[in-house]
């Protein structure tokens, strides 16, 4: 930890560089616990310019991991690419640890790292931010957050920083440093969800120096948020077809999308005040932020589980105790901090005069519940956006393996098909009981990668799919837990 102070207290002091990119061993920026104790854990910071076209401008420090490979194998190293973008302080720290204890680095090099304006990469944006996001749509709400979002981005600027320097291409740019920086002569890419639009901008930028890339619930090149909202009528619709196949759900709920569009219109009617258990506060929820909270059960398929008992529940049963537990089972979308990279990338990247046009006109073919509430502003976040050109999808023969997960309401199959169709070797597998959250996956899914790792030139047998297990439904609340009479 000292090292890696002593690296910042000096660039600290030089706000420009000089020999970059470049990485620099330093102390962990984080607690190693007993999960390192068998690990060969180095740690260090890649030292990269702001602008990758002007080596004398501003410096960002991103703190890398490496889990150096306790046997010598015959994998190439691999790095991982988190999604977001953005991430939360101490997502390193997290990454690290499961990689560890999975064993990923037993026979190759392992990296991991910190993208720009992610996690505990240096500068942070917008430190004393209070940005607040709601899906209120008032013209209060929205006011205040674009007040919010003005002030975030002129202290960008008066740090002497270029919000537009926060896009995939410049990420791009690092992760090539990177291994250039390593000295890899070529790497494996395991990326997820915004880190698929990362790797396949590598694919596009270091194409040389990657031997495979596995892409999970990757997201695409263009608007494709301007999607959202089919994307997530069309998540639900399979959830409730699923529900609807399976007959222990059947005939325990055989109506789950009336009752999702009646509690909508009620809701919008008279919000309900919630008691949040995580904050112990009131919390008032419309129909927007119910649908908001539905369609993040969607995510993880241990929630999904949850969401036609709780749509009952919300009807017809224990409303208090069926509305505490979809907030908390529905989590939140992140800190502050976390949410001025997303939005800063996001809206370079898709924002254009496509973009709102396309999402108006899908829109348009979707039940009112499902459209956005959150206006993007990216018209402040930003002051120029990506063109067609740096836009356009990705061509590549690089092997490449897309996983993605049926019940997504963010990234859907039909975006992995989309990737593959510019992709000359590419191969292309739905889960059918996976959604977004890529640590709740099946031993299928990882039997599917590991072969692909194996050897990327071939198609990896994935015949485990037609075994997976579908979706357990919750038809009635879990028995309160027994009192523990052994003691007293």
């Amino acid at each position: 930890m000292i090292g890696s102070l002593v690296v910042l207290a000096v660039l600290a002091q030089q706000p420009f560089g000089r020999n970059v990119p470049r990485y620099d061993r330093a102390g962990c920026a984080f607690e190693r616990g007993e999960w390192a104790i068998d690990a060969k854990l180095e740690c260090g910071i890649l030292l990269v310019p702001e602008n990758p076209e002007q080596h004398d401008g501003r410096v960002l420090e991103l703190p890398v991991a490496i889990l150096r490979a306790k046997r010598t194998g015959a994998l190439p190293p691999l790095v991982m690419l988190h999604g977001g973008p953005g991430g939360a302080p101490g997502q390193l720290a997290s990454m690290t640890r499961g990689v560890a204890m999975a064993g990923f680095s037993d026979s190759r090099d392992v990296v991991l790292y910190d993208q720009r304006g992610a996690g505990e990469a240096r500068p942070v944006l917008c430190p004393d931010s209070r940005l607040v996001e709601s899906d209120a749509i008032g013209d209060r709400a929205r006011s205040t957050f674009r007040a919010q979002v003005r002030a975030c981005v002129e202290s960008i600027r008066r740090a002497g920083n270029d919000p537009a320097m926060y896009n995939t291409r410049k990420s791009a740019a690092d992760l090539a440093a990177l291994r250039r920086a390593l000295r890899y002569d070529r790497w494996d890419i395991w990326s997820e969800s915004y880190g698929g639009r990362l790797a396949l901008e590598a694919m596009r930028a270091d194409p040389g120096g990657i031997r495979s890339v596995v892409l999970e619930r990757p997201t695409p090149h263009g608007p494709w948020r301007a999607e959202l909202a089919r994307n997530r009528s069309d998540a639900l619709a399979r959830v409730f077809e699923s529900c609807a196949a399976d007959r222990r759900c059947a005939e325990a709920f055989p109506a789950p999308e009336p009752d999702l569009h009646a509690l909508f219109d009620k809701l919008e009617r008279s919000p309900a005040i919630v008691d949040s258990v995580a904050s112990g506060a009131e919390m008032q929820v419309d129909g927007h932020a119910l649908i908001h909270a539905i369609v993040r059960l969607a995510r993880r398929p241990s929630t999904i589980a949850w969401i036609p008992f709780l749509l009952d529940q919300l009807v017809r049963g224990d409303v208090q105790r069926a509305s505490r537990e979809l907030v908390a089972r529905a989590g939140t979308s992140g800190a502050a901090p976390t949410r001025v990279t997303f939005w800063l990338i996001e809206c370079f990247d898709q924002y254009g005069f496509r973009f709102e046009a396309l999402q108006d006109s899908i829109e348009a073919t979707v039940p009112t519940p499902f459209h956005l509430t959150r206006p993007m502003e990216c018209d402040l976040w930003q002051n120029r956006f990506a063109s067609e050109q740096e836009a356009r999808p990705v061509s590549s023969t690089i092997p490449t393996l897309i996983m993605t997960g049926r019940f997504d309401p963010v990234t859907p199959p039909v975006y992995g098909r989309r990737v593959a169709s510019t992709l000359s070797n590419a191969y292309v597998f739905e889960l059918p009981s996976e959604s977004h959250h890529t640590r709740e996956v099946s031993p299928c899914h990882v039997m599917i990668r590991n072969r692909f790792w194996a050897d990327p030139t071939v198609a990896p047998d994935a015949s485990c799919i037609a075994t997976v297990a579908p979706i357990n439904f919750v038809t009635r609340w879990p028995p309160a837990p027994r009192p523990d009479r052994s003691r007293g």
